[in-house]
């Protein structure tokens, strides 16, 4: 069995974290609004750092801008087409972005027609995460385990590929906590969902990060929720044709006292021939996991995801 978990905002469009909560998406209208000072575009800051961050975004992802009003890049979707043309026939696609609950379900119908188009086939999500409303980047994560371990209970499946695509409400991996698990990086992503396999089930899992931080020309930093690039789809292919076989264990021994610097380069997102597979490194959380709510410690500040 094959479960992708489909986030939206961040992956199908790209985003630009603002000043005011949720990112601003990098569109035609948005972009008009702003370079023209127009006050008619409720999701435009008019003020110049957000322009310098838009700018800097469409230089760099202008194959990515949503047209005539869209909330889904064209490009985007086709990549992710691409990604579900290699999985096989025992794929589920499982919607994890806020695009599940009701007041998105217009838009979630627009979704599915497009891919429905591009596949050359009808095209329905197979599932979806909890309708929860969630708080933090911890609580997706989370939530995508839950789905994970009850598909595993529910079907009896001894072994299940996970691929998850997903921005993380446009926030880094910087040492948040989700159930005790301290996140820093991909790998710990991918751990931590392996660990939530019930027993007798082994879990490989991948997760693609679309998200990228950087400054512009005067310095100005920008996060971005930059959706699936190309790189990311080839990544996606082979991790779903079995090709991906490196243990995970190997993110252990670059953490290990005296791992050199490029070893933990090696684990970011510009080396997609580094899966975090392989097989589950314990138990589930159990208890852990079962005590685990939005506490405190999980809460980093969720947007549109």
């Amino acid at each position: 069995d094959t479960l992708i978990f489909l986030d939206v905002d961040g992956v199908l469009n790209v985003g630009v974290r603002g000043d005011r909560g949720a990112p601003l998406l990098l569109s035609n209208d948005n972009m008009e609004a702003l370079f023209v000072g127009s006050d008619n575009c409720a999701d435009v800051e008019p003020q110049q750092e957000v322009v310098l961050k838009i700018w800097s975004a469409a230089r760099r992802y202008c194959h990515a801008v949503c047209e005539d009003g869209k909330l889904l890049s064209e490009t985007l979707v086709e990549r992710l087409v691409n990604i579900m043309r290699s999985a096989g026939p025992r794929t589920h696609v499982v919607l994890s972005s806020s695009w599940r609950h009701l007041r998105h379900l217009d838009s979630c119908e627009v979704l599915e027609a497009a891919v429905s188009l591009r596949l050359g086939r009808r095209f329905k999500f197979d599932g979806r995460t909890e309708i929860v409303e969630e708080t933090s980047q911890a609580d997706r994560i989370r939530l995508i385990g839950d789905y994970i371990e009850q598909h595993c209970l529910n079907s009896g499946a001894k072994a299940l590929s996970v691929l998850v695509l997903d921005d993380l409400f446009v926030a880094p991996l910087n040492g948040w906590i989700c159930c005790g698990h301290q996140i820093r990086d991909v790998w710990d992503v991918e751990r931590y969902l392996r660990g939530r396999a019930p027993q007798g089930c082994e879990v490989r899992a991948k997760f693609l990060h679309c998200y990228e931080e950087w400054e512009t020309d005067g310095g100005v930093p920008v996060q971005a929720g930059v959706g699936l690039t190309d790189k990311d789809v080839e990544t996606a292919k082979l991790f779903l044709s079995g090709e991906l076989g490196i243990s995970g264990l190997l993110a252990d021994a670059c953490r290990a006292p005296g791992a050199c610097a490029a070893g933990r380069i090696a684990m970011g997102r510009e080396h997609p021939m580094l899966p975090g597979s392989g097989p589950s490194p314990g138990p589930p959380c159990g208890a852990e996991r079962e005590a685990c709510g939005p506490g405190e410690s999980d809460r980093q500040g969720a947007g549109n995801g």
